[in-house]
């Protein structure tokens, strides 16, 4: 065999695609964009109240008020990576102890957002960008992943631009950010 290395890429990626289709994913989405209804959101903030929306919870993460979703405070703790690429590896390592996280996660606490929780953070108030990152620190300009695959072509997946809130589906081969968020616990 001439290339292993390339026979066991397209081993990982026939196992991928395998678990996948175990997990009942449907042709809209792949298993990670199932919308999370977030029953019940809490309004008050046990940390660093920043502006009308963002709770600093001082342990490496920022909860949004508005939805009770908890954020990665440093958006830039990886490199850009190809979406495939965002599934598996990054989560693995993100847990209490890891990239200033003190908030008693574990693995698997954390995943990719979903495009209507990404585009969230661009709108309404205290919107986040670029230019005005709030309470996050790292911030990167440039495009970040969503978990949410385009319908009409599994081979495109939505991103988020955080300098201009724009929302486009991109080839998943194209290499761009990663922000992990979680449920409120």
């Amino acid at each position: 065999m001439k290339h292993p290395s390339s026979f066991w890429l397209l081993c990982v990626v026939l196992f991928l695609a395998f678990v996948f289709a175990q997990s009942g994913a449907t042709d809209d989405a792949m298993p990670l964009d199932q919308d999370r209804q977030v029953s019940g959101v809490s309004k008050t903030c046990d940390g660093t109240l920043v502006g009308s929306r963002w709770c600093d919870q001082r342990n490496g993460t920022i909860k949004d008020l508005t939805t009770g979703l908890v954020w990665l405070q440093r958006p830039d703790c990886w490199d850009r990576l190809r979406w495939y690429e965002i599934l598996p590896l990054p989560f693995k390592r993100l847990r209490h102890g890891t990239f200033g996280l003190a908030d008693d996660s574990k693995w698997g606490d954390w995943r990719a957002p979903t495009r209507k929780e990404m585009t969230a953070l661009t709108i309404g108030p205290d919107a986040i960008r670029y230019k005005s990152p709030g309470p996050f620190t790292g911030l990167q300009s440039g495009y970040y992943w969503t978990a949410t695959t385009k319908a009409d072509n599994r081979k495109y997946a939505w991103s988020v631009n955080m300098l201009s809130g724009a929302v486009i589906s991109s080839p998943k081969s194209m290499m761009y950010y990663l922000w992990p968020v979680r449920n409120e616990n």
